[in-house]
C-alpha cells in the first residue's frame, strides 16, 4: 500500500537519476578489469619505424602501484603477434628511473584470431610505486614478437638465424622431451654471452620479431 501512494515526481526523479548512474558506468573503458577511464591520452599516438611499420598508443593509465599501457597495431602475418612478449623490448623512464614489464596480453577489444591485416590491440603493465611521481614519461617499445611454438624446430629456426644479420653466427640445438621442447646454443660469437645469444636465437630464429623502436612522450599524473 504504501508504494502506491508515491508522489510520481520523486519515482520520475529516482528513474531518470538510475538511468544517468548507468550511463556513467557504461561509458568508462574498461580493458581486462581495469578502468581507464582516467589518465587517458588526450588524443592517441601512432608512430611508424624505418620500415613503415605503425604502433599506436591508445592509452597510458595509473592504476595502484602499477601502469597500464596499450597498443593497437595490424599484424602483419597470420602469427600472434604481441607487444612486450617475454617480458622484454619495452620500457617506461620516469625521471632517472626505468621500468620494465611485470605483464601484458590481448586486449579484450579485438578478436584474438590472428589474421593477418587484422587490428590487435594489447596491453603491458609496469610495476610502478605509488611514491614514483610520474609527470611526463617516455614508453619506448624496441620490438614486437610472436609466440613461441609448441615444439621447438631447430631446422626452420636455422634458416632464420643463417638469413639473419643479428644470428647468423649462431647455432641451435633442440632437445624435444616427451612433454618438453627446448634448445641448446652450439656455436655463437666469442664475445657473446649464452644469455644474449639465447635471446637472440629466440627473436631471430624461433619466434618472428619487428623492430623499432617506437618511442612515445606523453604525461601521467
Amino acid at each position: 500500500m504504501f508504494i502506491k501512494h508515491i508522489n510520481k515526481k520523486i519515482i520520475l526523479t529516482v528513474a531518470m537519476l538510475s538511468i544517468a548512474i548507468s550511463i556513467v558506468f557504461v561509458s568508462a573503458p574498461i580493458t581486462n578489469g581495469v578502468n581507464a577511464s582516467s589518465h587517458q591520452l588526450p588524443a592517441s599516438q601512432t608512430l611508424k619505424n624505418q620500415e613503415g611499420f605503425s604502433l599506436e598508443l591508445t592509452y597510458a593509465n595509473r592504476v595502484g602501484d602499477f601502469v597500464r599501457a596499450e597498443f593497437c597495431y595490424k599484424l602483419p602475418t597470420n602469427e600472434d603477434w604481441q607487444v612486450g612478449k617475454f617480458g622484454r623490448g619495452i620500457t617506461l623512464t620516469a625521471g632517472e628511473s626505468i621500468y620494465t614489464v611485470s605483464h601484458g596480453g590481448l586486449s579484450l577489444k579485438e578478436s584474438p584470431v590472428n589474421t593477418q591485416g587484422e587490428k590487435r590491440c594489447s596491453y603491458v603493465d609496469f610495476d610502478v610505486p605509488k611514491e614514483q611521481k610520474l609527470g611526463e614519461v617516455t614508453i619506448t617499445v624496441d620490438r614486437l614478437m610472436t609466440s613461441l611454438p609448441e615444439v621447438y624446430d631447430c631446422k626452420k629456426a636455422q634458416q632464420k638465424l643463417e638469413k639473419s644479420n643479428k644470428g647468423k653466427d649462431i647455432v641451435v640445438n633442440c632437445k624435444i622431451g616427451d612433454h618438453s621442447s627446448g634448445f641448446d646454443i652450439v656455436n655463437k660469437p666469442m664475445d657473446m654471452s649464452n644469455e644474449k645469444a639465447s635471446e637472440l636465437a629466440i627473436d631471430e630464429g624461433f619466434s618472428s620479431t619487428i623492430y623499432g623502436p617506437w618511442k612515445f612522450f606523453i604525461k601521467i599524473e
